[in-house]
């Protein structure tokens, strides 16, 4: 089943280079990002897992809270 792809960012929200990598991948991949580890989307985007985190904290992205905080279940 296709999961319809969630807002990223609004509008107004101000992205930072990195920022909008990861936000654009989200977008083009969302079934790809469905289960994807926060140091596997940092890689498949050539950014920083502080970008990915820094996304998520600041509400642009949401999910990451409900990984595991090391070695994680997520398949890659």
């Amino acid at each position: 089943m296709a999961v319809p792809p969630a807002p990223v960012c609004g509008p107004s929200a101000h992205l930072n280079p990195a920022e909008r990598v990861v936000a654009d991948y989200i977008l083009e991949n969302p079934e790809t990002v469905l289960y994807c580890s926060i140091s596997k989307l940092s890689a498949n985007t050539g950014t920083r897992d502080a970008t990915v985190i820094v996304l998520c904290r600041n509400g642009l992205i949401s999910g990451a809270e409900n990984q595991p905080s090391r070695g994680g279940n997520f398949p890659d």
